[in-house]
């Protein structure tokens, strides 16, 4: 094993010897840092997924499925690939580049783009599923999809806060005006009557409202619209959506349920857009009904390792279906959490840790070679088998068990559905954003995740040992948060700055440094709690080893493509890596200027 140690530090030299250096970078400037979970990798996967997954024939037209139990593996389309993916891979390709600073992807940024606008033929602004594909009966009628549209005006306003090009603006506007003619308002209220609708369809104002993810899908983007441009347009509709939810969620329930929208993706994507809503506004009292609802999903949809069912009901699903995992469901889980974790519920920040470090990570598809590509067979219009291992790698699953990649009883039977694949990326962007932030005139450190930025370097050991290191970049106080007492020995925390020990002050949930300078290193140590815990997931008992915030090991173990197989993470010291070090490049001025969503 130390033979096999020394060797891949030998490679990973070579590699980076090898590597030509970007415009500014030094010769030979390189650090030690651990090799631990780094969000970027996890993103240059993502892209590699995100540009090589589509079907350059059409326009590099996203497929929606990926289907594994034939071989080779078939990529295939689906009717809705003609309106909501392109919308999709587009805020998912511009968060993963975010994270990553790749100019990879730029061109097939622009393709997805003239996809979105190549189905705006209705008239109204908005985008329009064609009468005729072939990969669905025709039924002889345009439909515009409102959740469609919704993943598209993402698509746009990633692009247009990235470049702020008027064009995109425009468009953007115009699909607002659609939404106008299509919405009903009443006594402080705005809803859709339904989430499919045809050319011949004429608005009822005494439709009876029902709450549905036609409706609350559109309160984030709208808010977040308002916030990037302060149209008052866009924040009253997304105030009247939030209105609507909140007062007509009961309107949806069915026997047993809570949510509201049967989808977990669905209501918990809503519920993320009413926190932002009610942050920015100040509503409390909504604030907290969002955050029941968020905390009813994490103690009884979802497990604490980050696995979250699909549906809160079984009502899309045959008596033999298991209830499997949407990543969708997880990014949007973690979504609400990093929203209350802002606006005043500080305890959600360790959600977040325990699903970014072990299912969230874990359900991205790495490793392929459980992919079949041995067989040969010929693309069409409507299917491709080429190279599918490899174009995939970098999706997230859809329909994933607690243990495994693969659920054998999902009601979807040897598929994943590449929606994920674009929601996960952004998911990606969402927890790296807030890894650490400045404001007030101090640098706060939230999650113990690997990081560089303007103000600071945060390297983490974890899962290895409880220690982080902050390098800052800049003279200001510092505050490190310490997971939770249910992961770490508070009691037993150390600090130090360049390697001196000093007093330990709270700040809450976090260590508190008045000052640290400018190339001065603080650390924060503490033990790790070691734990074995039994969680009963859709009628099975998983009993679920813990070092800290990290799984070690699930039991029964996965069988397809097993997750949480993590002996190397028993040992106590972190491996390092060498990389170039971003200090003496132009690249880590990019952090300045990261998109906020």
């Amino acid at each position: 094993m130390k033979t096999l140690g020394i060797l891949c530090r030998l490679i990973a030299l070579a590699v980076f010897a090898a590597a030509p250096l970007d415009a500014g970078q030094t010769a030979g400037r390189t650090r030690e840092v651990p090799a631990t979970l780094d969000l970027r990798s996890h993103a240059e996967a993502s892209i590699n997924f995100l540009t090589r997954q589509p079907d350059p024939a059409q326009g590099m037209l996203p497929y929606f499925w990926t289907f594994f139990d034939d071989d080779p593996a078939e990529l295939r389309h689906n009717h809705w690939d003609y309106c909501e993916n392109p919308g999709r891979f587009l805020y998912g390709l511009v968060a993963a580049r975010q994270v990553t600073g790749s100019l990879e992807g730029i061109k097939e940024e622009r393709d997805f783009e003239r996809l979105i606008y190549a189905a705006m033929t209705g008239g109204d602004g908005l985008c329009w599923r064609p009468a005729y594909s072939p990969f669905a009966p025709g039924t002889g009628k345009a439909e515009m999809n409102l959740w469609d549209n919704r993943s598209d005006f993402m698509g746009l306003l990633s692009l247009y806060m990235v470049y702020r090009e008027p064009r995109v603006r425009e468009k953007l506007e115009g699909m607002i005006d659609g939404l106008e003619k299509w919405a009903i308002r009443r006594d402080g209220y705005m809803y859709f009557e339904r989430e499919d609708i045809y050319p011949d369809h004429a608005v009822d104002p005494d439709h009876q409202p029902r709450v549905g993810q036609h409706s609350s899908g559109w309160i984030t983007p709208l808010i977040k619209y308002y916030q990037v441009t302060g149209s008052e347009r866009a924040r009253r509709m997304a105030v009247g959506l939030s209105n609507f939810v909140a007062d007509y969620h009961g309107t949806s329930l069915k026997p047993g349920a809570v949510l509201g929208i049967s989808n977990v993706h669905g209501a918990l994507f809503a519920l993320a857009g009413m926190i932002r809503t009610e942050a920015e506004t100040g509503n409390a009292k909504q604030l907290e009904w969002a955050e029941r609802l968020v905390r009813y999903s994490a103690e009884k949809l979802a497990s604490s390792f980050g696995w979250v069912r699909e549906m809160e009901s079984r009502e899309w699903m045959k008596p033999e279906d298991s209830n499997s995992c949407e990543t969708c469901a997880v990014v949007d889980m973690i979504q609400c959490a990093l929203l209350l974790a802002q606006a005043g519920y500080p305890e959600y920040w360790d959600l977040v840790e325990c699903y970014v470090r072990n299912y969230f990570t874990g359900a991205q598809v790495l490793d392929t070679g459980w992919l079949k590509s041995a067989g040969q067979r010929q693309d069409n219009v409507a299917s491709s088998y080429s190279s599918v291992p490899e174009r995939v790698r970098g999706c997230f699953v859809g329909w994933g068990a607690p243990n495994d990649l693969v659920d054998e009883k999902a009601r979807v039977k040897g598929a994943i559905q590449n929606c994920c694949g674009p929601h996960g990326a952004w998911g990606l962007f969402l927890v790296w954003h807030r890894i650490a932030a400045a404001g007030d005139g101090a640098v706060r450190v939230n999650l113990s995740l690997n990081k560089e930025t303007p103000w600071c370097r945060v390297s983490s050991h974890r899962p290895y040992s409880g220690r982080v290191e902050v390098l800052m970049h800049r003279t200001m106080p510092l505050f490190v948060r310490v997971p939770g007492e249910n992961w770490v020995d508070r009691k037993k925390v150390r600090c130090s700055v360049d390697g001196k020990a000093v007093s330990v002050s709270w700040d809450g949930d976090y260590v508190s440094f008045p000052v640290i300078r400018e190339g001065q290193a603080a650390t924060v140590e503490y033990p790790l709690l070691e734990k074995t815990r039994t969680e009963v997931l859709d009628g099975v008992a998983y009993k679920v080893e813990w070092k800290g915030q990290t799984v070690l090991s699930i039991d029964p173990p996965g069988k397809a493509a097993p997750l949480f197989e993590r002996e190397c993470y028993r040992a106590r010291q972190a491996p390092l890596k060498v990389e170039a070090d971003p200090v003496f490049r132009g690249e880590i001025d990019r952090a300045l200027h990261e998109i906020d969503w």
